[in-house]
């Protein structure tokens, strides 16, 4: 037997026991007849333990205990175990929680585990004691409390000996009430047949009205039955309004055209006396002589001589008020009673029944609609290609409907897509936008829910025809806790939304929006991914540049560094030795050779600019790129006639400043290579593909040979003479450089006096 708590006996048993033998306790329990019977035994039994413990019983009513039997006065400590914690915790409670006795040997054990309980409940804990619940099953029936003037040493055997004492109460209080139950078994059987009477009728109802779900039906169906089984009168169903008591369905003349009329533009006042103590307190109220005047004006109720009320409840919570009127004069009889309440009771199960199928067929509804959007969805991750295909589906399952989609620029909300049933005119004032704060587009972003406006109060923001505004949805949508965008439904027909067309709309909205925030995701994972891809190709081209650098520091700079030292020294030779034409050429020699190296630390600085330069990318269009590089190059060679043949019109994404260092110098190379024929003859093309554009410029020039093409872009690689052509071979490297922070790449295509090809991508943005 599982004990939680200090203070068992290192001794499995105590040989003879001295308390009252379990056999004796059995029979008195067995010639009990009450409970309080029961929890008498029960206290004197357990009172017989070793040292003499002052036992109390308590019994559970509903969610506390009380007093019910003890062996001595056991006032002082009640309120010890039945005065509830603050913090929920006490020996009673986690014993009961647990379904297992507590015991403590000595008072610290106790006040360890529950320091505050005497603070708590004002009382003080005895040196010993022991908590055992009496249990039924699952059910919670009561505890046995044992307190010690001493500290103690519960054995095993008094545990096992308070564990079944217990169990023998709680099966003897099960016994006593299954007496009791069969002994009003024939009063029951009696009511049975007569509740059987009503039951049969809504049996019938039940049937007539199986797929019914409408509140209202059942209702006035039920006011049929009861008025059917009564002499000649009315029922009135009735329910709150903030301030009055609204009619909301009606069965049977109410028998005078001045009460009809009060009753249906007015209701009844919230304190009307033939509710009101009904609503308050769920007893029906039974009259067999009618308090006329007492809700209405007697005149006109005087023809009423009996009436009854009942409260109409589902699922435990009262919804209405079920009132009914008889014309004769009538006694309730138990057996009236009886048909009526059994009545009632089943209109609240067939109410509950119709709430749950609605449920289902909301669920089902919205499961549908979640389900086509989601097939139709895919991967897409465009997100208007995904309004236009929410904005389908929920014309496919919703009659009549105009839909529009909204995103947020700056203080409005605009339309960014709509349904085809929505004329031009309309759909340019939905672009036109609506504000912020437009009442049912403020309300639903505030609520994070959609909002349903019926009738005449739909159209706050909503596109609306030329025919009177039906019924509106607004549906909010947040992506990363933020509202991104507004997903509308309009209805010209019908100015009420049902529960089944609300799910749809629900899970639309709601299926729109996880898309939107998957593609939201989606998209900036993938510019992360493009970032990383660009840092990788700059990190892979600055490796290469820093060999290349290195090796020019030792190479390419050092040769025109050791022209200038060794031809100063002739010089220097050729001025003693007074040679003035030598000491010119010397000098010439060392200007070129200052010019080279200045010329390499020019393009090392231009090549280290374009790694530095800011990356401000935006959509760009390339013609007055390209006619701006074919200035430049006439510039730079104005001897040299250009013929230029660009794109048709085309715009990019990408940052128009490092574009235009890219395309200058691929413009002027295929002119500086070119040279020698008449015309140098450049071809820009453009070709777009899904994720990139491909832009190459052709020339006429000298060609190179292909198999070092992946030599071009490095830093000072040439592939003709230096005398040849001027230039550094530090325009490519940029180019190469400015392409990669674009996350693009660069290539090259030729063969010798052909003309060359070069070319570069710029990546698609994510949408």
């Amino acid at each position: 037997m599982p004990v939680s708590g200090s203070g068992l006996s290192e001794s499995p048993d105590i040989p003879e026991p001295s308390w009252m033998p379990l056999q004796e306790v059995t029979a008195r329990l067995a010639g009990a007849h009450t409970r309080e019977q029961v929890e008498d035994v029960v206290a004197q039994a357990a009172s017989h333990l070793p040292a003499a413990p002052q036992v109390t019983v308590l019994r559970r009513e509903g969610l506390r205990f009380r007093v019910a039997a003890s062996s001595r006065d056991a006032t002082a400590t009640a309120a010890l175990w039945t005065v509830p914690s603050p913090q929920g915790a006490s020996p009673l409670t986690d014993a009961v929680r647990d379904r297992r006795p507590r015991v403590y040997g000595h008072r610290e054990a106790l006040l360890a585990e529950y320091p505050q309980i005497e603070t708590q409940t004002g009382e003080a804990v005895a040196a010993a004691c022991a908590v055992v619940p009496v249990l039924l099953g699952s059910r919670v029936l009561g505890a046995l409390i044992l307190e010690y003037d001493q500290p103690h040493a519960f054995a095993v055997t008094e545990l096992s000996f308070l564990y079944a004492l217990a169990s023998q109460a709680a099966l003897t209080i099960d016994r006593l009430h299954l007496l009791r139950q069969a002994h009003t078994h024939e009063q029951q059987r009696d009511e049975a047949t007569r509740r059987n009477q009503a039951l049969e009728a809504f049996a019938v109802m039940s049937r007539d009205l199986a797929s019914e779900t409408d509140r209202y039906v059942l209702v006035r169906r039920a006011q049929e039955i009861m008025l059917s089984l009564l002499t000649p009168g009315y029922a009135l169903y009735w329910e709150q309004a903030p301030d009055r008591w609204q009619l909301r369905s009606q069965v049977g003349d109410i028998g005078n055209p001045e009460l009809q009329r009060l009753v249906d533009e007015h209701g009844l006042p919230l304190d009307a006396p033939a509710l009101d103590s009904t609503w308050r307190t769920g007893v029906p109220n039974y009259q067999d002589d009618y308090a006329q005047g007492a809700d209405t004006p007697a005149e006109m109720i005087r023809h009423v001589n009996a009436a009854t009320a009942f409260q109409v409840r589902m699922y435990g919570q009262r919804i209405g008020m079920l009132a009914i009127g008889l014309f004769d004069q009538r006694v309730w009889t138990p057996m009236d009673k009886v048909l009526l309440e059994t009545s009632v009771t089943s209109l609240g199960l067939a109410l509950e029944r119709a709430e749950q199928t609605r449920h289902v067929q909301e669920r089902t509804a919205g499961l549908d609609a979640f389900v086509a959007f989601t097939e139709a969805v895919g991967s897409e991750s465009d997100a208007r290609r995904l309004a236009h295909l929410a904005t389908h589906v929920l014309q496919a399952h919703l009659e009549d409907v105009r839909v529009a989609y909204y995103e947020r620029q700056h203080d409005m909300w605009c339309a960014a897509v709509w349904s085809g049933n929505i004329r031009p005119d309309e759909a340019a004032q939905l672009q036109r936008g609506v504000p912020m704060d437009a009442p049912t587009f403020a309300e639903a972003v505030h609520s994070r829910v959609a909002v349903f406006s019926d009738g005449g109060t739909a159209g706050h923001g909503h596109p609306r025809a030329a025919d009177p505004p039906g019924a509106a949805a607004v549906c909010p949508i947040f992506i990363d806790g933020d509202p991104q965008a507004i997903l509308t439904v309009g209805r010209v027909e019908g100015v009420t939304w049902t529960e089944r067309q609300r799910a749809i709309v629900r899970a639309v909205g709601q299926s729109l929006g996880l898309a939107l925030e998957r593609a939201a995701q989606a998209r900036a994972l993938t510019a992360q991914r493009d970032a990383l891809d660009r840092q990788t190709q700059e990190l892979v081209a600055a490796n290469e540049e820093l060999e290349a650098f290195a090796y020019s520091a030792s190479h390419d700079l050092r040769t025109p560094v050791r022209h200038v030292m060794g031809f100063a020294d002739l010089a220097r030779i050729a001025l003693a030795n007074g040679d003035t034409e030598k000491v010119l050429r010397n000098l010439g020699i060392v200007q070129q050779g200052a010019r080279r190296m200045e010329q390499l630390i020019d393009g090392m600085l231009m090549l280290s600019r374009a790694g530095r330069q800011d990356f401000r990318p935006h959509w760009v269009p390339l013609a007055p790129l390209i006619a701006q590089a074919q200035q430049d190059a006439q510039l730079e060679f104005p001897a040299q006639p250009i013929a230029l043949h660009g794109p048709p019109p085309v715009a990019v994404w990408g940052d128009p400043t490092l574009i235009q260092q890219v395309l200058t110098n691929l413009i002027s190379n295929a002119v500086k290579y070119s040279t020698l024929q008449a015309v140098s003859e450049v071809v820009v093309q453009v070709r777009e593909e899904p994720a990139e554009w491909v832009i190459t410029v052709r020339d006429n020039g000298v060609g190179f040979d292909p198999r070092y093409a992946a030599r071009l872009f490095g830093i000072f690689q040439r592939l003709h003479p230096q005398g040849a052509y001027p230039g550094i071979g530090a325009g490519l490297a940029t180019v190469r450089r400015i392409v990669v922070k674009h996350g693009g790449r660069v290539f090259a295509d030729s063969a010798d006096g052909q003309g060359a090809t070069f070319g570069f991508t710029l990546a698609k943005p994510a949408r």
